[in-house]
């Protein structure tokens, strides 16, 4: 059993609760701002080109990422709960481009331009995992958005099925 837990990871919790207290007789505090990091993965990064910063020559796209698509997924039970409208048949305005003004820790990013009602998607070349048996895999991405309403990072498995995945949804 040790073995096996060990073998298997870090479990991860379903939901974190944060609380500070101050327990003073007297007296005030200010929270200035509170955090709740995880500390980096001990794997190394497989994605190939997940920083954005090579593109080919004479190019502002990054290497290794498919084109723009039309994104047409909407989780079960979600799809109605937005009341924005949407341009599902027509087709995406709004470049998607290296960007070199906003970026988090190398030289580029990827800017997405979404006008409302848009709804893209990029994806990356494929990534062989060489696992053995099916483990858990995080998946972390550094994301600023303005006005976004809904965020979803997908996985596809080798035969080009969607992995139920963790939905981002931010409602302005």
């Amino acid at each position: 059993e040790a073995t096996e837990a060990a073998n298997s990871g870090t479990l991860l919790p379903a939901s974190v609760n944060v609380a500070i207290r101050y327990t003073g007789k007297t007296g005030e505090a200010e929270l200035v701002s509170a955090e709740l990091t995880a500390t980096e993965p001990e794997s190394p990064n497989i994605l190939p080109h997940g920083g954005f910063e090579n593109s080919p020559k004479g190019e502002n796209y990054p290497t290794g990422w498919d084109r723009p698509e039309k994104y047409t997924y909407f989780p079960p039970g979600y799809y109605y709960m937005f009341t924005t409208w949407h341009n599902r048949n027509s087709p995406n305005r709004g470049p998607v481009e290296l960007e070199s003004l906003v970026t988090h820790s190398g030289r580029k990013s990827l800017r997405m331009s979404v006008p409302s009602g848009d709804e893209k998607s990029v994806a990356s070349a494929p990534i062989k995992l060489k696992q053995t048996e099916p483990r858990l895999i995080e998946v972390s991405a550094w994301v600023k958005t303005n006005h976004l309403a809904f965020l979803q990072i997908d996985a596809l498995d080798e035969q080009g099925q969607r992995i139920d995945c963790f939905n981002f949804l931010h409602k302005m």
